[in-house]
């Protein structure tokens, strides 16, 4: 429970944060959009590939910002990663439950499924979570004492 809170409460900082001042937009797009005629499920395989590269690599971000970097970085890195994980999942889960062919439907659905794990391995990241901790432990701008 108390890390759910921790990241809740991370989460929520860190897009107050990110609103609060002239601070460096957060890419959280995968790269290429999704072409929504898709009408090749190996497309779909490569797109998956794509989204999971994308994710994973904003996650090993995350995990190595250095813990004496400050709350607003750590929480700027975890923004990052969790924003990238979240929406490409998003996108995957509405090609899976929109397409026209089942085969595509399908395709989508099992990425959906390794997208959902990844972005869960996030949420249970150790690492991640050290960092977390360092920022709450930090102190720093008065929003950050509710995480």
């Amino acid at each position: 429970m108390a890390n759910t809170r921790l990241l809740r409460g991370a989460w929520l900082a860190g897009g107050l944060l990110m609103l609060s001042g002239p601070v460096r937009a957060v890419e959280a797009s995968a790269g290429v959009p999704i072409d929504w005629t898709i009408s090749d499920p190996a497309a779909v395989g490569s797109l998956c590939a794509q989204r999971l590269a994308a994710v994973a690599q904003s996650r090993e971000a995350a995990e190595n910002v250095p813990l004496e970097s400050g709350p607003l970085v750590i929480l700027r890195a975890y923004d990052a990663a969790y924003a990238m994980a979240k929406n490409t999942t998003n996108e995957i889960w509405v090609l899976s439950q929109l397409a026209q062919q089942d085969s595509i439907r399908k395709a989508a659905g099992e990425c959906y499924e390794q997208l959902e794990a990844a972005r869960l391995g996030l949420q249970r990241s150790g690492p991640l979570f050290e960092r977390l901790l360092a920022a709450q432990k930090a102190g720093g701008p008065q929003v950050l004492r509710y995480i």
